[in-house]
Formats: structure tokens, sequence, C-alpha cells
């Protein structure tokens, strides 16, 4: 038999994939933190461990999620593929409202090199300003968040041994520029021991796990809402 002489290809969609993920990681994060209330010191600590483990890697897929989103809507209007293919599965009842000009833009922006250079609000920016002229907002709400999930999956991901100030007793502006963005959005890990570090004790619990999952779907949301995708994401967690 003869080889094709353009063999077949593919092109398979995982941003929502990584965002179940990111959900079902949160909910054994708050399943084992809820549980180990109870339990004797050593269990305790292994159950602190796991949900911190897990709460890392939520926050990481999170993250994922959101930059295959915006890379996927980018990178379908380059190769002109409809959105309903993209979200078929998010929704069965996805559409495709998002009008021919706003594709070019993104088509444009998408072989000007943006896949290649761009971080991911800039990528995020592009889809806005292609579809509504205007720019994310990162000085609050879930633009702030999303900047500071960012942030904190960064730190994880290119994760460096540093000295940081500690302790209950610092004047919020000692504390890591980072913890201090955190600490209001999310109660800390209740499992680990009193005077640990934030960074990464702390910080990595349930609560951290839940709202890296509900930025990230808040951040998607908003962006469908806004390009035209007549399409919701509902996370239980």
């Amino acid at each position: 038999m003869k080889r094709q002489k353009h063999p077949a290809t593919a092109i398979d969609f995982i941003a929502s994939r990584l965002s179940v993920a990111a959900v079902n990681l949160a909910r054994l994060a708050k399943e084992i933190e809820d549980a180990a209330q109870s339990r004797g010191s050593p269990q305790r600590e292994a159950s602190c461990n796991r949900v911190i483990e897990y709460s890392a890697a939520a926050v990481v897929m999170s993250v994922a999620a959101v930059e295959a989103t915006v890379n996927e809507l980018l990178g379908m209007a380059e190769s002109k593929i409809k959105p309903k293919s993209l979200f078929v599965s998010y929704s069965s009842l996805s559409r495709d409202p998002i009008a021919q000009e706003t594709h070019k833009k993104w088509a444009a922006w998408w072989k000007r090199g943006g896949s290649e250079r761009a971080d991911i609000v800039s990528k995020i920016d592009a889809i806005l300003e292609g579809a509504t002229g205007s720019a994310l907002d990162v000085g609050r709400g879930v633009g702030q968040d999303v900047v500071l999930l960012i942030a904190l999956r960064n730190d994880i991901v290119h994760a460096k041994p540093l000295r940081r100030p500690f302790g209950r007793f610092l004047f919020a502006n000692e504390r890591d520029k980072l913890e201090q963005g955190l600490r209001p959005k999310f109660p800390p890990n209740s499992l680990v021991p009193k005077h640990a570090p934030y960074l990464w004790q702390e910080c990595l619990g349930s609560g951290c796990a839940r709202w890296a999952v509900l930025t990230e779907t808040a951040l998607i949301n908003e962006l469908f809402e806004r390009v035209g995708l007549r399409l919701q994401i509902k996370p239980s967690v």
C-alpha cells in the first residue's frame, strides 16, 4: 500500500479538559483537608502534604486552561475553524456568533507572531481588543485575580529557594509582594503548623485551589461573553 503524499492531520482541543482537571484537583484538596481535621498528628501531616500538592497542581492546571482557551480562540481564527468545534466539550449548545471582522483581527495578530512572544494577558487583550476595542482591566475584579493567579503559577513552575519574611506579627508591607496580594483572596491551609511560611505552606490549601478554579472560569466566562459566545462555565467546587 502506497503511503499518502499528504498524511491526514487533526486538531484536538484540550482547554476544557485542563479546566476539568483543575476542578477535580480542587475537590480532592477540599476532601482531604476537611477529612484530616480530626486525625492524629502523623496522618494530619501526610494529609497536609497531599493538600499542598493538589492545590499547587490546581493552580498550574487553571492557568493552563486559561492559556489553552486563548490560544485556541486565536489559533482557530487563523486556521479558519468555527468556534463551535472548539467548545463542543463545554456545551452542545455552543454557537458561532463571532463576527468575521473579529476573526480577521485575531488571525492577523496571531500571524504577526503574537502566539510565540506574547504573555497570557497580552493574548487576552488581543482577543478583547479585537472583539470589543477594550483590553482586560487588570486593576480590579477578575483581571486583577488573573494577574495574581499567573504570578502564583509562575512562582510555582519556576520555583527558586528564596528567603521570604514570614510570621504572624509582620506588618502587611513587610510581607512578600505575592503574599500581600494573595492573603485576602482565600483562607490558608488549615492543616499546616502554626507559624509556617505562607509560601509554600499556608498559601497552598483547598481555599487556594478553589480560588484558582473560580478565577480561571470567571476569566473564561468574561471572554466568552465579551466576544459573543453564548456559553458560561459553572464549576462545582
